[in-house]
């Protein structure tokens, strides 16, 4: 791997001992998870335990899998590389390993037994406000969706759809995807919300950011008791899950990975979107279970994939590899 940019390019400090790397193709104003970040570095400075206060740890988040960390030169230093941007999991770090006592990488699909290279929380984008929630009985929304219909999300657009859900195969072939991003795309119906018996608020936007404001969408997640969470446009995972679960919502989503972040989760997957709905309906005539699910989902939220979850979980590896 060639370095693309100086090591002796001076890091930007973020906080006391975290830096973001020269290499970095994203600045720290531009990462859509920049609060969470923050909130998770804020977290360690609090954690840390005096025999790591001489680590440091170093944000990387790449335009391209090409680039490598300018760290890993910053010699007579112990090290922690914070590795973003990866959402398809495509690049393996496994080269950049010995450099850094620990690596932590969002977005991985199978946890590395035995390497120091760690998941982590994915995190919340920035702007969406964390709201006390509404108790599950007093919410207004029955079921939220908003998001872009990006090819992922076919299947569940095709279950809402009266007529192309009795064509659910459709939904893998090519020529709707052509379709759906040509100009007839503007003549797909987006909208499939309902507001008898029960509000369903179902809409799928042409772009990412297109729908609700930040504010907006997080003040509906706290008033929703189901939220589905589809594919993002490369990841299972997406902010989505982690902002309906600190909201209180009951999250019915596609396949997660199989790592500690979702194993055992209270997250309801479902193999296809048709039998989601189903599952949807059940739960909304089981209140007894949906306060069971709220309930578990903001202690998981909490425990699992929280700021100060995630600084909890980086301190445990990274002290099991110093030990």
């Amino acid at each position: 791997m060639t370095m693309l940019v100086s090591a002796t390019a001076e890091p930007y400090q973020i906080t006391e001992n975290v830096y973001l790397d020269p290499n970095s193709g994203h600045q720290w104003d531009e990462l859509i998870q920049r609060d969470f970040l923050a909130d998770t570095f804020h977290a360690l400075q609090e954690l840390l335990d005096p025999e790591l206060q001489d680590v440091k740890f170093y944000v990387f988040s790449p335009h391209r899998a090409d680039r490598v960390p300018a760290s890993i030169a910053f010699n007579g230093q112990r090290k922690v590389l914070i590795f973003l941007s990866d959402e398809a999991d495509s690049v393996t770090p496994t080269a950049l390993s010995q450099y850094y006592i620990a690596i932590f990488k969002p977005s991985m699909r199978a946890e590395k037994v035995g390497e120091n290279i760690h998941t982590m929380s994915l995190g919340l984008a920035n702007g969406v406000p964390a709201i006390s929630g509404t108790p599950m009985p007093e919410r207004q929304v029955d079921v939220l969706f908003t998001g872009n219909l990006n090819r992922n999300r076919y299947p569940l657009y095709f279950a809402f759809h009266p007529i192309l859900r009795k064509m659910p195969k459709l939904a893998h072939n090519k020529l709707f995807h052509l379709i759906a991003r040509s100009p007839l795309g503007r003549l797909l119906k987006r909208d499939f919300s309902v507001k008898t018996h029960g509000v369903r608020l179902i809409t799928f936007t042409s772009g990412f950011g297109k729908g609700l404001s930040r504010d907006a969408y997080g003040k509906m997640l706290a008033d929703s008791r189901v939220v589905l969470a589809p594919r993002g446009f490369v990841s299972a995972e997406t902010f989505r899950h982690l902002e309906a679960l600190r909201a209180g919502a009951v999250v019915v989503s596609d396949r997660l990975p199989d790592t500690f972040l979702y194993r055992n989760s209270p997250i309801i997957c479902v193999d296809n979107w048709s039998d989601g709905l189903r599952v949807v309906d059940d739960l909304l005539q089981d209140p007894d279970r949906l306060e069971c699910l709220h309930t578990a989902g903001l202690r998981w939220y909490d425990e699992k994939l929280s700021p100060y979850a995630t600084a909890r979980w980086i301190i445990e590896k990274v002290s099991n590899a110093n030990a």
